[in-house]
């Protein structure tokens, strides 16, 4: 009962900064919010350690990690600890991707063939394009067991071409739209055959590096121990239990921080990486053959959303959502940009459920509450 009396003082001393008080004070009070939110999350239990930023017009409005990156170590989390960042890999594939078709090296609406003769002809009809926008008709994932930490992994190289050539496509591509992993597997793939580089090499001197993510990396078998990374648990029986993830190359592979995204986000507002004319292309929703925008359907917080390259778009209150969520075992992460109004919301949580979305969700329902 204290704690709910608690909370509602709070909420009652927002409410009046809000109404009656200074810019600094409105801040103040933001923060505060953010903070309820943080801490109502955590005391639900279903998450060992989180963190969230918020960024405005170029500037971090709020940056705060609660709970623990080590449970048993009770290491908390902070801007610079690293979490896999699941699917939210995809938005960087996709951006090594289009740096490659802007050189002239990659064309998004070729034969993925033209990359990867290994592949069989039934792949005939499948593009670059359709590969980003989940539109391929390719099935969604090929794993096969794996040792410490990676408990399975994604298929890459020969034995996914061995794999595809026994698998039919679940629809023809540019029909439909469904999620697959396999299409940034071979995006991964494309990456290194075009640019005569590793896939881990070109994204850190392309990417990471221009843009001082230090603490961004391809976690793959030749670099698997990542000392700053957070442990990764799932919650069986109400206690956190550490668990191994899988190695998604192309499409959950990277581990990052909150800082390093804030920068990555900033570097979306530039012509850093590729041009503002590119980066609108990968913004704009898949046509479908049958003129529908390609759709992948609601998130849990009932959001639509309309497959781009390597990104999901929304229209929530008109406010230009450009968006990506990642789930990976013991991870689970979010980025939320409102384009229209310059506001990202980052969630990074060290257990896969939905906290990190729903959280993004609502810290941004409380920004634009009190504006």
């Amino acid at each position: 009962m204290v704690g709910h009396t608690a909370i509602l003082y709070r909420l009652c001393f927002m409410f009046f900064l809000l109404t009656v008080l200074s810019p600094e004070a409105l801040l103040f009070a933001q923060e505060e919010s953010f903070d309820t939110l943080l801490e109502e999350e955590l005391a639900k239990g279903q998450v060992p350690g989180l963190i969230a930023a918020v960024v405005k017009d170029g500037a971090v409005l709020y940056m705060k990690g609660v709970g623990f990156a080590d449970v048993k170590k009770k290491a908390p989390v902070t801007p610079t600890t690293q979490f896999m960042i699941g699917s939210v890999t995809k938005q960087f594939t996709a951006m090594a991707t289009l740096m490659l078709v802007e050189e002239g090296l990659v064309d998004l609406d070729e034969n993925v063939r033209t990359y990867l003769p290994e592949l069989t002809p039934v792949y005939d009809a499948v593009t670059v394009r359709h590969l980003l926008t989940h539109t391929s008709g390719i099935k969604s994932d090929f794993k096969k067991r794996s040792t410490p930490p990676f408990f399975n992994e994604s298929m890459i190289n020969e034995d996914l071409y061995a794999a595809l050539a026994e698998t039919a496509l679940e629809f023809a591509p540019g029909e439909a739209m469904r999620y697959s992993n396999t299409g940034f597997s071979l995006l991964y793939m494309i990456i290194e055959s075009v640019s005569g580089e590793s896939y881990s090499n070109f994204l850190t001197t392309r990417i990471f590096e221009p843009l001082e993510m230090t603490n961004t990396a391809s976690r793959d078998k030749q670099n698997s121990e990542i000392e700053g990374l957070a442990t990764g648990y799932v919650l069986p029986k109400k206690k956190f239990k550490p668990v191994g993830t899988v190695l998604r190359l192309g499409g959950g592979s990277l581990v990052s921080t909150i800082e390093d995204l804030v920068k990555w986000d900033a570097a979306l507002k530039t012509e850093k990486l590729v041009s503002k004319a590119t980066l609108e292309e990968a913004w704009t929703p898949f046509v479908l053959s049958d003129g529908k925008n390609a759709n992948m359907g609601a998130d849990p917080q009932g959001r639509y959303y309309q497959a781009g390259m390597g990104w999901f778009l929304g229209d929530e209150n008109d406010r230009g959502l450009v968006h990506h969520s990642g789930g990976i075992d013991g991870f689970s992460s979010n980025i939320d940009r409102y384009l229209k109004e310059d506001l990202t919301v980052i969630v990074l949580c060290n257990i896969e459920n939905i906290t990190a979305v729903s959280l993004t969700a609502s810290l941004a329902k409380a920004y634009f509450e009190q504006q």
